[in-house]
């Protein structure tokens, strides 16, 4: 009986020493894969960086404004650098704008349209786009040629942001001596071309929408100004009382 059991325990002993050689072999296998592995990662991390160097040595983009309001609109980033770029190493996009209005509410929610220009430089030459995008917000269509750039509702400020611009109400004249002037809780504005003159210059209107808490009580009041002619100075309204604050949506 003895016999038996040492023999029993010799096999299961020789049975987990094949195994742990087995178990080795594989492990050595695997560490070796996971050497060329790790080795081939390193060198793709390495093309990458070298090849996000010379993409932002050849930056499309004219300045971090530009590039920044380029970024928030889908599909342009990559119009600039994979389309333009690649046709003109020269390429800069070099002005950007945007009108953002209300287009209609439903119920007491504002729904907000989109336009987005761009001004470049390619081939010796100034030109300028259009972006649009369909009903609520898609598709993001191909940009179009226009025949000129609208320029800035105010010239010497340009627009940073799309949809969330930074408005300093105290800015807007009037609103200093305004009865709630700071008691403003939330406040943002549109901003579009409402017509253009005879010469296809582009004149613009402003809104600044802003909520007011005062006491018991939470109102929305919106501010118009309007340009007469290209880069005119605006003509301001008094305040207007709306039913809702139109929180932007882009």
């Amino acid at each position: 009986m003895k016999k038996y059991i040492l023999t029993v325990l010799s096999t299961i002993l020789l049975c987990n020493l094949a195994l742990a050689v087995d178990f080795y072999e594989e492990i050595k296998f695997d560490r070796d894969s996971v050497k060329e592995i790790i080795n081939q990662d390193l060198k793709d991390l390495a093309n990458n960086i070298i090849k996000r160097e010379i993409t932002d040595e050849n930056s499309p983009f004219a300045d971090e404004r530009v590039e920044a309001m380029c970024r928030e609109w889908p599909s342009c980033k990559e119009w600039a650098k994979y389309n333009k770029l690649t046709q003109d190493p020269n390429f800069k996009v070099v002005d950007a704008e945007v009108e953002r209005w209300i287009s209609k509410w439903e119920g007491k929610k504002a729904i907000w349209e989109y336009k987005f220009y761009v001004q470049t430089e390619e081939k010796g030459q100034t030109k300028a786009y259009l972006f649009t995008r369909g009903i609520e917000g898609f598709p993001y269509n191909e940009p179009v040629l226009i025949r000129k750039f609208p320029g800035h509702p105010v010239p010497y400020a340009p627009s940073e942001d799309i949809s969330y611009p930074k408005e300093n109400p105290s800015l807007w004249p009037g609103f200093p001596q305004w009865k709630y002037s700071g008691c403003e809780t939330q406040k943002t504005s549109s901003q579009f071309i409402y017509k253009y003159d005879e010469e296809g210059n582009a004149v613009w209107e402003k809104r600044l929408y802003v909520k007011v808490w005062y006491w018991s009580w939470v109102k929305s009041f919106y501010f118009r100004a309007y340009q007469t002619s290209e880069n005119s100075f605006y003509t301001y309204e008094a305040p207007v009382e709306i039913d809702t604050f139109p929180y932007p949506h882009f």
